[in-house]
This record gives structure tokens, C-alpha cells and sequence, in this order.
């Protein structure tokens, strides 16, 4: 049995009421924890009791509308009562949405603390839904909630495997069953990049990129991969559709680097300042970037540039007593190494 189900089993119903519905950073009300929660701990039991059909329509002049409803199995249309019908969706969700015995749970998915937004992921559980704009604002926000969860990257696949209710998975079972043979090949290869098998791994993820040639995680893998084995010039295709196809901001800036960095290697600096001046925009108070953008100053000559970047970088960022003492002189003097007084 997954650990999400045992861990799930053995944590008794506690009371419903521990929540609060005010207003969410992510959209209009959103529905926040009132005391603290375990992993696995059920936050509240879902009334699914609504029916939506033909003979029970959604009454709007009641204040019923279709985005508060839920699709379910065998296309059951159910409409969410108050609380949960304000939960929110987040691509690095607190909770997630478990059914036993026919009755559906909210379920922290880590430890929760007092005033925690309880957050679900809108596309677990979901197929043939609408494209909507995600606003969850986590470092991990994937910028939209696709309208399948197999449209999902196959990284964020893998990762919600554990999730999906029977009933999903019934409906889509050979989908599913080929998804766990992916996510086999793909934990795989990276457990072998990890032992720098590189070669193997290498093999491996370019059977996988055959099938799965659009998908970010699995172009930033390869990119990653040829990095290692010295093909810098394989890898430039890879990092550029990754970054390209809608990596999450954590996965972004390790691509953006390797990408710049590569460019930088292979002669491109034109292309390698960009990508680093692009990054830098993103990701302002990431100081990996300047360093790199002052390796590629010097590439192309700019050598005024580059010292100032440097010598801001280390006025900034050195812990040791000297520099501390003298942070205000070196950053005074950094754009003006040519000057004489």
C-alpha cells in the first residue's frame, strides 16, 4: 500500500470544523487552517450530496454556479458545499482530495500550521476540463492549470501518481499504467546521473525524450545530462525548449544558468548575456547569475562591466571582516576603475 494511503488510514476523522473561509492571496476566499494539522491528518469530509443532472439543475438565482461544481466518476456532477467549495489551486498544494468507502476527505499533504491555506491541485483527478490561468504564486507555479492531468509534464505526473483516486484511475487505466512505466524509466535515469553513470543515463532519457519530446522536465534532464558527458553543443537544443515549454521558477533557474552557461562555453556570448540578463530580470536577488554575467562581460570584451559586477558581488555577499569593513569603498569605486583623482 503507498504510504500516502497506510499513513492516511491510521489517522482518525477529527472535527470538521477547524477551518476558516476568509480572503486568499491566490483568488477571492480561500479556506485556512484554524489550528494545526499532521501529515495525513483529514481536515474535513467533503458533502458531495448535491447532485447536478438533468433533473437537478444549478439554480444561479441561489447563488449556484458550474465553477463550484466537481466532476467525478462516471460523469457525476456534484456541486461543493461551504467550506470546501472556496479551496484554491496551488501547483505546490498543502492538501489533496482522498475518497474511502465512497465519501471524499481533504487530506493535508504536509504538516499544516494555524493560518495555513488549505490548497488542492484543480488537476488531480481531472480530464477534459478548461484552460485556466494559475495565480497560486508558489516558486513551483506552473503559470497555467492544463485541462488534463495527463498533460501535466511528466516530472508533476510522476509526483501525483500516489494521488490519483481509484475511481480516475480506473477510468483511465492504460494511460496509467503506461505513466508508471515512465516514471520508472525517469526516476531511472536520474538516480543514474546521481551515481554518474552518465553514459546509461544518457540511453535512458533519450527513449524517453522520443515520446515525450515537448516536455520540460524531461528536455532540462537531457540538457543536464549532455552538460555532464562535455556535449555542450547537444545540449543547447534541450535547454532551449525546456526553458521554452514552461518550466516551474525553482526548475527555471537552474535552467536558465546551464543554459547561459553552455552558450558562454561555446563561443555564443552574445546569447549567453542575454539568457543571463533575462534571468536576472526573473530572478533579481539570485548573485550565481552576476558572477556568470561578469564571465561573459570578459568574453566579449567589456571589461569595465565585468569588475563592477564582481567587485558589487563580493561587497554584497562576503562574509569576510575586511570586505565588510571596506563594503562602501569597493562599491563606490566599482564603476570607476578608470577614473583618477
Amino acid at each position: 500500500m503507498p504510504e500516502e494511503e497506510w499513513a492516511f488510514a491510521l489517522i482518525p476523522i477529527t472535527s470538521m470544523v477547524d477551518v476558516a473561509v476568509t480572503n486568499s492571496k491566490v483568488h477571492g476566499l480561500g479556506v485556512f487552517a484554524t489550528r494545526d494539522f499532521e501529515k495525513y491528518e483529514i481536515i474535513l469530509e467533503i458533502d458531495d450530496t448535491r447532485i447536478v443532472d438533468a433533473e437537478h439543475p444549478l439554480h444561479v438565482e441561489l447563488g449556484e454556479f458550474d465553477y463550484h461544481c466537481d466532476y467525478l466518476a462516471g460523469g457525476k456532477v456534484v456541486l461543493m458545499r461551504f467550506p470546501e467549495r472556496h479551496i484554491n489551486s496551488s501547483c505546490d498544494p498543502s492538501a489533496f482530495v482522498k475518497t474511502v468507502n465512497g465519501i471524499r476527505y481533504v487530506v493535508a499533504r504536509r504538516k499544516l500550521t494555524t493560518g495555513d491555506e488549505i490548497t488542492c491541485d484543480y488537476i488531480i483527478d481531472c480530464h477534459g476540463g478548461e484552460v485556466w490561468q494559475c495565480n497560486c504564486g508558489s516558486s513551483r507555479c506552473r503559470g497555467t492549470i492544463v485541462s488534463s492531468f495527463f498533460e501535466l509534464p511528466l516530472f508533476w505526473q510522476s509526483e501525483y501518481l500516489p494521488l490519483l483516486n481509484p475511481w480516475f484511475i480506473a477510468e483511465h487505466q492504460k494511460k496509467v499504467d503506461r505513466l508508471r512505466e515512465h516514471t520508472e524509466k525517469f526516476t531511472s535515469a536520474i538516480q543514474l546521473r546521481e551515481a554518474q553513470k552518465y553514459e546509461e543515463a544518457r540511453a535512458l532519457l533519450l527513449e524517453i525524450h522520443a515520446e515525450f519530446p515537448n516536455d520540460p522536465q524531461v528536455n532540462y534532464q537531457c540538457a543536464w545530462i549532455h552538460d555532464l558527458l562535455g556535449l555542450e553543443r547537444e545540449a543547447i537544443p534541450f535547454y532551449e525548449k525546456a526553458v521554452q515549454k514552461g518550466l516551474s521558477a525553482d526548475e527555471l533557474k537552474g535552467a536558465l544558468l546551464g543554459m547561459g552557461s553552455t552558450y558562454r562555453c561555446i563561443g555564443e556570448y552574445q546569447k549567453a548575456k542575454e539568457t543571463f540578463q533575462y534571468a536576472l530580470e526573473l530572478f533579481p536577488e539570485r548573485n550565481e547569475y552576476k558572477v556568470f554575467l561578469a564571465m561573459t562581460h570578459y568574453n566579449l570584451e567589456e571589461y569595465s562591466k565585468a569588475m563592477e559586477l564582481l567587485l558589487n558581488s563580493l561587497a554584497e555577499t562576503s562574509k569576510d571582516e575586511g570586505v565588510i569593513h571596506y563594503q562602501r569603498a569597493i562599491q563606490f569605486y566599482a564603476d570607476k576603475l578608470d577614473e583618477t583623482w
